[in-house]
């Protein structure tokens, strides 16, 4: 991939960036939230097989998505903002590593149970 052609706004770009990287943020937070939810619905239950499945859903799958969305995220804003600053810099080799890094998405963890 090559510069050819770029011509961004750089405040507006990492306005925008900054703006993603908030909502990303919020992942953070939303497993807390999920988690004290979990735990309320199967207290409420008040059936162990009901408590269980739903500890099952957050531990194996809710939690790692989140997790993995947050991280994916992280890495795809960071790289963005390098890719951002290296066409500011007039770096063209640095962008055209950095652009291609926001492409490389962490992989997630793998659910409890895969095998």
């Amino acid at each position: 991939m090559a510069l050819d052609g770029w011509n961004i706004n750089v405040g507006t770009a990492k306005s925008i960036v900054g703006k993603a990287q908030a909502d990303v943020d919020l992942l953070e937070g939303k497993k807390t939230s999920l988690t004290t939810s979990f735990t309320e619905a199967a207290a409420a239950c008040d059936h162990l097989e009901i408590g269980q499945a739903l500890d099952g859903l957050l531990g194996d799958f809710l939690g790692p998505l989140l997790e993995a969305g947050h991280n994916a995220g992280n890495s795809i804003c960071g790289n963005t903002v390098s890719t951002i600053n290296a066409y500011e810099s007039a770096d063209g080799t640095m962008a055209d590593d950095a652009e291609s890094a926001i492409y490389a998405i962490p992989t997630p963890p793998s659910a409890k149970g895969d095998g």
